[in-house]
């Protein structure tokens, strides 16, 4: 399984079987690099294995089902790399065609870099997808893939928040003798309450934050303060107030959650803190102000947003 922090995003990548009488796996231990305009970011490891079919005419087909059907739409993204160096004078060239869809031009894979081909507009109005890959006219190789993912469109208006889509990912790879799916992680955050990251006393926050000393933000949870752990690591201690109305247990189901997730573009929370009557969120310091700030270019020293 793949995920963060070799997935920036934290995607989560789970094998399923292949047939490998129809199937040649290709696999490299060599790194798969992403050029530097990657808006999709696929980890090396999802891309260190390809598959190519062994049986005659030579084409990748596969299908699938969305259930629900979002009536938004979704984007496809199909990820090739080329992990061997071919032959002198071998071509692999390939057209992707999906559902009744005009072919576009002939893909080459790059070698050992992360090629990826997606519909420039939202697929509308489809259950069912049915993707063929096949060789063009001058290829002297069977086409390839190594990894694929669909991008489902959720219209957030209705939430008050940005009047962009949002994209919930869904994906497949290639791994060995296997094929991979990738999927934003899900879990009952309800029936458990284990947290994984490490537990404060609220002594140990009053020594970490010096008494509390340095107020650097506040929310509708409390207080933020700046704070040193004892290998001189940076954080912010976001301390909840006793008019916070959140309680006990959606504290510590927020919690949870936090520990679960990484992001690049996220702050790391670090720990927690549960002491009788005393709870806090203790996360890495984001320096030289929060990302709105940034955004807007009105960047205040010491100012986090947790």
């Amino acid at each position: 399984m793949v995920r963060y922090p070799d997935d920036p995003y934290d995607r989560i990548w789970q094998p399923t079987k292949i047939n490998t009488t129809q199937w040649t796996v290709i696999y490299t231990e060599e790194t798969v690099q992403n050029y530097d305009d990657d808006k999709f970011e696929a980890p090396s490891k999802a891309l260190q294995t390809a598959i190519t079919p062994r049986i005659v005419p030579y084409n990748i087909q596969f299908q699938w089902c969305l259930s629900p059907n979002p009536s938004s739409g979704c984007f496809h993204v199909f990820y090739f790399s080329e992990l061997e160096p071919l032959p002198s004078k071998a071509v692999r060239q390939f057209y992707i065609n999906i559902n009744d869809d005009p072919p576009g031009e002939g893909y080459t894979p790059p070698y050992l870099y992360s090629g990826a081909v997606s519909n420039k507009y939202p697929y509308r109005g489809y259950t069912k997808y049915f993707v063929m890959i096949n060789a063009t006219a001058n290829s002297t190789l069977p086409p390839i893939i190594n990894a694929f993912e669909s991008f489902y469109v959720i219209s957030t208006a209705k939430f008050g928040t940005d009047s962009q889509d949002e994209w919930v990912n869904n994906s497949v790879k290639p791994q060995k003798n296997e094929m991979s799916r990738s999927h934003v992680p899900t879990g009952d955050y309800q029936s458990s309450l284990r947290l994984e990251n490490r537990r404060f006393t609220y002594d140990e926050l009053a020594m970490i934050t010096n008494n509390f000393q340095h107020v650097i933000g506040r929310g509708g949870f409390g207080y933020v303060y700046n704070g040193f752990l004892e290998d001189g690591t940076q954080v912010a201690v976001k301390l909840r107030s006793e008019s916070s109305n959140q309680g006990v247990r959606e504290f510590l189901t927020e919690a949870q959650i936090l520990t679960r997730i990484h992001h690049k573009n996220l702050v790391s929370m670090i720990g927690y803190c549960k002491d009788e009557d005393y709870m806090a969120l203790v996360y890495e310091y984001m320096s030289e102000g929060a990302l709105q700030e940034h955004i807007t270019g009105k960047v205040v020293i010491d100012i986090v947003l947790v």
